[in-house]
């Protein structure tokens, strides 16, 4: 298929969220592909971090996650509230803050849209009209995702292009037609498993170096380069590591690295749940001011927990650092009774001295 006259290659790439622009170079499409579809993975992983359950049906449970990541803040509201002409039901929207400026410098409206165009725009009082949410303590949606996306992407090209020239592809010259033919011969019966092939000497001795007797191909790739698709793999899956390990999924590398002690296990553990933690804590906040403004109106109570991947990831973490607080207690207990069998054996033992002298 030639690529370059395909409209689907010449424009973009059709996602879910609209048409991604794209040239008509066949080799922009391979990277914006590459750089969306990493884009795809990682925002999926971050958007199965939690559950949410109870809520009415006119909230799309998936959209309060997906607007939370990808703008930092979403608002809860009836349309009816805003204006009468529209339905009386609790939707999720995403938008910003807007109005009169609060005490920290936060605006006590909110402005924002939930795609559909027979709704539009809508401005909420906080508070009154609406309830708000946050992705995380700083307000912010997943800003790293694009750059661990487009990262992911250059290494994926550098082990494209290693790959591509590592071949063992050699170069044959040939000095005259007749000789370009019998090459091309001869390359033909060795790859239909020919065991003999015979050639005329005229033919031979044009092919034939005059110092090395022998027909010396070109090179422009090289195969020995393939030992370092090794290394670009492990910045790939490293990486990789690294960006669960900092939202809750704390992998241990399987590269020949420096071994961990458990306190380092149990200390990266620790770090890899601040965050997940924090956005716990911001949407059970969130949830709970939405049940206290319209649970009772609209006859339900939503909830937000982590979704089983990250919950047992969690437990074991809990369990981890139960071991180790009992494990150091056992200690500390061990220590103080072999300190005071000590004393206790030491006092003994002046007192028996005591003694003898007495006598």
């Amino acid at each position: 298929m030639d690529t370059n006259n395909n409209d689907a290659f010449k424009y973009g790439v059709l996602t879910p969220f609209g048409l991604m622009p794209c040239t008509k170079d066949y080799k922009d499409f391979i990277n914006l592909d590459r750089w969306y579809s990493h884009m795809t993975s990682l925002n999926d992983f971050l958007v199965s971090m939690f559950d949410y359950d109870g809520f009415p049906e006119s909230v799309d449970e998936k959209f309060i996650e997906y607007y939370l990541r990808s703008n930092g803040s979403v608002a809860f509201l009836s349309p009816a509230d805003i204006n009468p002409d529209l339905p009386d039901e609790l939707i999720v929207i995403r938008g910003s803050h807007t109005g009169n400026i609060g005490n920290y410098g936060l605006g006590k409206e909110y402005l924002g849209s939930n795609d559909n165009e027979n709704v539009g725009s809508l401005r909420a009082e906080i508070g009154k009209t609406c309830a708000i949410g946050y992705n995380n303590s700083v307000m912010s949606p997943d800003v790293d995702v694009p750059y661990y996306a487009d990262t992911l992407k250059e290494i994926e090209k550098s082990i494209r292009f290693n790959i591509r020239f590592a071949r063992l592809a050699p170069i044959l010259k040939a000095s005259t037609s007749l000789s370009k033919e019998a090459l091309e011969e001869l390359l033909n019966n060795i790859d239909d498993g020919n065991m003999v092939n015979i050639i005329t000497s005229n033919i031979v001795k044009e092919m034939l170096n005059e110092e090395s007797n022998a027909v010396e191909p070109i090179h422009l790739t090289n195969v020995d380069d393939n030992r370092y698709i090794q290394y670009l793999t492990k910045a790939y899956e490293d990486l990789l590591r690294i960006f669960h390990t900092k939202y809750g999924q704390a992998e241990q590398g399987s590269g020949k690295l420096a071994q961990q002690s458990v306190d380092e296990v149990n200390g990266s553990a620790s770090a890899s749940f601040v965050i997940a933690l924090d956005e716990l804590k911001q949407r059970q906040k969130m949830v709970e001011w939405v049940n206290d403004m319209y649970g009772a109106r609209f006859n339900f109570h939503g909830s937000v927990k982590f979704s089983p991947a990250w919950d047992m990831e969690y437990q074991r973490y809990i369990n981890r650092i139960d071991a180790t607080v009992s494990l150091e207690a056992s200690e500390d207990t061990s220590e103080n009774a072999s300190e005071d069998a000590s004393e206790d054996t030491s006092e003994d033992a002046s007192e028996d001295a005591s003694e003898k002298e007495g006598e």
